[in-house]
């Protein structure tokens, strides 16, 4: 059978499983086998990884989904960290991940209550809005409303503030 070495990096594995058209290889050193590398280990394992990440927020359907999925991003915050990402891109992936949450919540809520009356921007501040955020970071918003808003339009946008700013604290 085909095989990789104990100390191979798991990105040549990868590409070693590819060329092959394998979904497992066993690991060996000098004694002999020491264990099995799958296809599902490395799934298994990027869990945490920011592209998976946001591709189940993007797909999320419910704020329940959101919630699984934005529990995961203190263990994206670990691997970046013993990665050896710097500060800096730690916060911008990080930041990138609540743009992604906010972004669905705003889906979900526009779903939830029809077609906004008038056009709005949502504006996140704070470290959100420097791209500098935490795993765990408080909240900086506002909502830019459109002039031609009338009074009427004041329990649509209060609505959705409230969708979303709830969602973003379940969501940590």
């Amino acid at each position: 059978p085909y095989t990789i070495g104990a100390e191979t990096p798991v990105t040549e594995a990868l590409l070693h499983m590819t060329r092959l058209g394998v979904h497992h290889l066993p690991v060996i050193n000098e004694h002999g086998a020491v264990g099995m590398f799958t296809a599902t280990d490395v799934v298994l394992n990027q869990g945490g990884n920011a592209a998976l990440l946001a591709t189940s927020i993007a797909k999320a359907t419910n704020i329940e989904d959101l919630i699984e999925t934005s529990q995961r991003i203190p263990a994206l915050h670990g691997q970046l960290v013993r990665g050896g990402a710097t500060s800096s891109q730690i916060g911008e992936t990080l930041s990138h991940m609540t743009d992604a949450i906010t972004v669905r919540l705003l889906q979900l809520a526009e779903d939830q209550l029809g077609t906004p009356p008038v056009p709005y921007v949502w504006l996140a501040g704070g470290s959100q809005g420097r791209s500098e955020q935490s795993s765990h970071s408080d909240q900086d918003n506002a909502l830019l409303i459109s002039d031609e808003m009338e009074p009427g339009h004041d329990d649509y946008f209060a609505k959705l503030a409230k969708i979303v700013t709830d969602g973003l604290n379940a969501c940590g």
